[in-house]
């Protein structure tokens, strides 16, 4: 079933609309940060703070997306950029810089801060100042977050390969290697410790459950299989984010498949054809994921049926949908973020963060609530949103990190 933007909002007239953007603009000269509702009853956006982050990560695809600790946030910069940030205040705790392409994602926990370059040089930081603990070069580059769970660190790398590390020094204690395909996305899916096991994707379009003890493998699952005449046609990476529920993983592959895997046995549950390489979320028993077209879908855990789809932001290339109270929150290549119902996927707010200020607002045309923030430089986001507590945090392609609330 297909839905459109929130029409259980209140009607707006044309003549209340151009009135509305009257006001609007009269008061952008005034107030560089502004806001119009729609309905005046409605939620608001506040931003708490924002924060220069280096040069953020310009036009890569980079999955440079912040951590959120209990206190602290940590970002980086795709130029070596690494920053410590109060996370109530915006104010900078400690920041270094090194002389490296950070390649993927940051990881924080266990009094280390982890993250890979695109040389393949694995680093290690003291979470409390930002000294660097060690670093070692491994065979490609790293270009999702490393895991840690206190003892062992595992990093993957984009040729296919998945080390296991000592956390105290680095020292590699194994490595699990597969065959890269002629051609795949640039990215690798980030690897989860959990228990005893390590799960991972891979650009074959496996996702494997390994033996964290010496990286046997348990089992194997297909995800994808390549299909197609050019090399172009048969990429099939399990590129973005599984999420876990109970015994059974959830999926996703480019131009393939979304599949429910048992944990315990790596037995397909059922699948479903979709692309998608953003990574998936769960809540309310659904799955909610972003296509690769760009379509927003939710399917029932339990069997992969498609419960709501919704088409707004088709060749926007939105993020990995991230759950915030009773909505899903996506970000967009034109600088917006947008509000969706869990239960129907239909709008309920955009906000512009950043991007072209004569583009016209289709939530307003749309009657859906419309937020906006005033122009920064460049356009779009491209690293997913974080979401701790009520709080939102989100890094522009420009390196600006905001923090967001969502008020009554």
């Amino acid at each position: 079933m297909k839905r459109t933007f929130a029409k259980s909002t209140a009607r707006v007239t044309t003549l209340t609309f151009l009135f509305s953007l009257v006001l609007f603009l009269q008061g952008c000269s005034s107030n560089p940060i502004f806001t119009k509702l729609f309905p005046s009853d409605g939620p608001r956006i506040e931003t708490l703070w924002r924060v220069q982050v280096g040069e953020g990560v310009g036009k890569q695809y980079s999955k440079l997306a912040p951590v959120v600790t209990e206190k602290t946030i940590y970002a980086a910069d795709t130029r070596g950029k690494v920053l410590a940030i109060d996370r109530k205040t915006g104010a900078v705790i400690w920041k270094k810089s090194f002389d490296l392409n950070i390649g993927g994602g940051l990881f924080a926990g266990y009094g280390l801060v982890l993250f890979g370059s695109s040389d393949g040089e694995l680093l290690a930081l003291d979470q409390t100042n930002g000294n660097e603990k060690w670093r070692i070069g491994l065979s490609g580059e790293i270009l999702s977050p490393p895991q840690a769970n206190g003892s062992i660190v595992v990093a993957q790398t984009s040729d296919g390969s998945l080390y296991a590390l000592d956390a105290a020094s680095g020292k590699q204690k194994w490595v699990y290697q597969t065959i890269v395909p002629v051609l795949s996305l640039r990215g690798t899916s980030t690897p989860l410790i959990q228990a005893d096991r390590v799960l991972a994707g891979f650009a074959n379009g496996k996702f494997v459950s390994i033996s964290l003890e010496n990286g046997i493998p348990n089992w194997e699952a297909t995800v994808a299989l390549p299909d197609g005449r050019s090399e172009l046609e048969r990429i099939v990476d399990v590129d973005g984010r599984f999420v876990i529920d109970g015994d059974i993983a959830f999926v996703g592959a480019y131009q393939g498949k979304v599949v429910a895997v048992e944990l315990s046995s790596g037995r397909v549950i059922w699948k479903r054809d979709i692309s998608s390489h953003t990574g998936l979320e769960s809540s309310l028993s659904n799955i909610y994921l972003s296509a690769s077209s760009g379509e927003l879908l939710a399917l029932d855990q339990s069997n992969g049926i498609e419960v709501w789809r919704q088409e707004e932001l088709i060749d926007r290339k939105p993020t990995l949908p991230v759950k915030m109270g009773p909505y899903l929150v996506v970000a967009d290549n034109e600088g917006y973020l947008h509000w969706l119902s869990q239960v129907d996927g239909s709008m309920a707010i955009e906000y512009r963060v950043n991007g072209r200020t004569d583009r016209e607002n289709p939530a307003a045309k749309n009657k859906a609530l419309y937020q906006s923030i005033n122009r920064e430089p460049g356009n779009g986001i491209r690293t997913p949103v974080v979401v701790k507590e009520d709080k939102l945090y989100l890094l522009s392609n420009h390196g600006v990190l905001h923090a967001l609330a969502l008020k009554k």
